[in-house]
């Protein structure tokens, strides 16, 4: 988890960063560990209601290496998987 905010850190130091928190993966499962995230860095921590996330990132990723999309495309199609499983 602190590596995490260490990452969080670093990303401000370039770019303002702010909002909400994305967890994925097997920390998302544990309500400990998304309230402690959540107090540690101040923000609100959500969880897709896709247990599939990255899974679904690493084929938005095969697939435009495989086909050759712009980052732009990529992006686009991230951004509608993630709006289709956010949670509500």
């Amino acid at each position: 988890m602190c590596g995490l905010l260490d990452g969080l850190d670093a990303l401000r130091a370039v770019a303002p960063v702010g909002g909400r928190l994305v967890l994925v993966g097997g920390g998302a499962h544990s309500q400990a560990y998304r309230q402690v995230l959540a107090d540690l860095s101040g923000r609100t921590v959500l969880v897709p209601r896709s247990d599939q996330q990255v899974a679904t990132g690493a084929c938005v990723q095969a697939a435009a290496v495989a086909t050759g999309a712009e980052a732009a495309d990529i992006r686009a199609v991230y951004d509608a998987l993630r709006d289709a499983t956010a949670p509500r």
